[in-house]
């Protein structure tokens, strides 16, 4: 006999800032004849989702010249996710960049970010995304190697 429980996403919430949860699932099943209990127990993580940052044609980004990056979140949930993302990189943005997402159920956001790199050598773009339902903070980066003119 097989049975299904669905645990949701409500039930468990995603706590801000943590990388990993442990879940902890027992289950005891009687027999209601013999009055025999038996104990099936299961650990699980459940991770964050990801928050994805990439560059067109990361091998040619020059200092002085305008570059786009793409920064990708795929709603794993079955209800809307809303927050503020934010993107920031030392000498690539001249300002960090801040916009407030709504992005629904299985939907893949992609956004679009347009820089010009003012200094050369190895930079980071870095980008967070706080959620406010489920209160969630997601971090993602790209370590870009900027040439001299």
């Amino acid at each position: 006999m097989t049975v299904k429980h669905e645990i949701t996403f409500k039930e468990y919430m995603l706590k801000e800032a943590a990388e990993d949860f442990l879940v902890n699932l027992a289950v005891v099943i009687e027999d209601v004849k013999s009055q025999e209990k038996v104990l099936a127990s299961e650990e699980f993580n459940i991770r964050n989702p990801s928050l994805s940052v990439q560059i067109q044609n990361q091998s040619l980004v020059k200092i002085n010249t305008a570059q786009v990056a793409t920064v990708t979140f795929v709603n794993p949930f079955n209800t809307a996710v809303s927050g503020e993302l934010t993107i920031s990189g030392s000498g690539l943005l001249e300002e960090m960049a801040k916009m407030r997402v709504t992005i629904q159920p299985r939907e893949t956001m992609k956004k679009p970010i347009n820089f010009t790199p003012r200094m050369a050598g190895s930079k980071m773009l870095s980008a967070n995304l706080v959620l406010t339902n489920p209160p969630t903070i997601l971090h993602g980066f790209t370590t870009i190697k900027v040439q001299g003119s």
